[in-house]
């Protein structure tokens, strides 16, 4: 945390030079003036690719302004600290969004689709969503569950508010927000959602893709059943972003190990 928050302090410097249509000022981040040039003009490109109504928004993360598409600066985060680099052309990269729920607001992946262009998969087994990722959303939709095998079958029941769960001392263990799931018996007002092999879907609907560059997965507890699934032996995943709740995570731990 202490690192997020100095790497914000420098980007928030005041600088001298201008960064896209606005005319605000971008931070003091780069060594020369050259490659502060360099990067400048792959902004203007990217920019004049991008929706009117994200444009501005785009050019405020590209520009190292306080603006983020997400909850928690993923996407500002991960553009100055990984992708900066090597993704300044429009549609360069290829993402995963693994339980994409609303497909722009509080988006963990809206930013690489609008604002970057690149190439994606948005998996989402709740049907309420479907509709509105394919009319704002460029990525393929898998409208299904993930799970290691094919023809598996997951338990879903939605509900308002959030589900906590406690021990016998009032301890909290878990909190959900919005969804409930389970590979256990239907509970009252579940219903089953069927789920797919990710080994034989994703290559199929990303068939150039040589890299994944970025996954992002939120399924509400369940992150760790969908690491241990994963074909990571067939996939090559550049960076991984998991959404954790007050739940134990050594089973998320087990799938992303320490560099």
């Amino acid at each position: 945390m202490l690192a997020v928050v100095s790497f914000l302090g420098v980007l928030s410097a005041p600088g001298t030079r201008t960064c896209g249509p606005s005319g605000s000022l971008i931070p003091r981040f780069f060594k020369t003036h050259e490659e502060e040039h360099t990067y400048r003009a792959a902004v203007h490109k990217l920019l004049s690719n991008t929706d009117p109504e994200y444009t501005e928004g785009c050019r405020r993360i590209f520009c190292g302004e306080d603006f983020t598409y997400t909850h928690s600066w993923h996407d500002w985060y991960l553009w100055w600290n990984v992708y900066r680099y090597t993704k300044l052309e429009w549609g360069s990269g290829t993402y995963i969004d693994i339980g994409t729920n609303n497909p722009t607001i509080i988006s963990s992946s809206v930013f690489f689709d609008k604002c970057l262009g690149w190439e994606g998969v948005c998996i989402e087994a709740q049907s309420s969503y479907h509709e509105r990722i394919r009319a704002t959303r460029s990525c393929k939709l898998l409208p299904h569950c993930l799970a290691g095998k094919g023809g598996a079958t997951l338990n879903m029941r939605t509900f308002d508010g959030s589900l906590e769960e406690r021990d016998k001392d009032g301890k909290l263990l878990s909190k959900l927000n919005g969804t409930l799931v389970s590979f256990g018996a239907a509970g009252k007002g579940s219903h089953k959602e069927h789920c797919v092999d990710a080994s034989e879907e994703l290559p199929r609907l990303l068939p150039n893709a040589t890299a994944i560059d970025f996954m992002t997965v939120d399924v509400d507890g369940m992150e760790g059943t969908i690491l241990q699934c994963f074909p990571f032996d067939q996939l090559n995943v550049q960076a991984v972003l998991v959404e954790t709740k007050l739940t134990d995570l050594r089973k998320v731990d087990l799938f992303l190990p320490s560099p």
